[in-house]
């Protein structure tokens, strides 16, 4: 699964949040591997912060952060509106929230 994923990354379109998603993967080390295990040691960070901060803020202090925690976090946010976008979940919360 993770080499579909980063085949799709791989492809990404210049300027899309998929594209940014690939930046920050590479910048998470200097092999697929190693990028995974760094990116994978720090979904506990981000969980606890969604947890106690919400979505939006949570996403504030992450890419706020310097090092692999602040590059973890805009691959974890960019993919994660890439998927909403594929999904059509993006329009269902901004309908539910009113808000874009």
């Amino acid at each position: 699964m993770a080499a579909k994923v980063i085949k799709l990354l791989k492809a990404a379109k210049s300027g899309s949040s998929l594209k940014k998603a690939y930046d920050a993967w590479q910048r998470l080390g200097s092999t697929d591997g190693i990028r995974l295990g760094n990116l994978m040691s720090q979904m506990s960070t981000v969980i606890s912060l969604v947890k106690d901060y919400g979505f939006v803020r949570a996403r504030t202090i992450m890419l706020s952060k310097l090092g692999t925690a602040g590059v973890a976090a805009a691959v974890l946010y960019n993919a994660l509106d890439t998927i909403m976008d594929v999904l059509g979940l993006s329009s269902c919360v901004s309908l539910m929230t009113g808000k874009d």
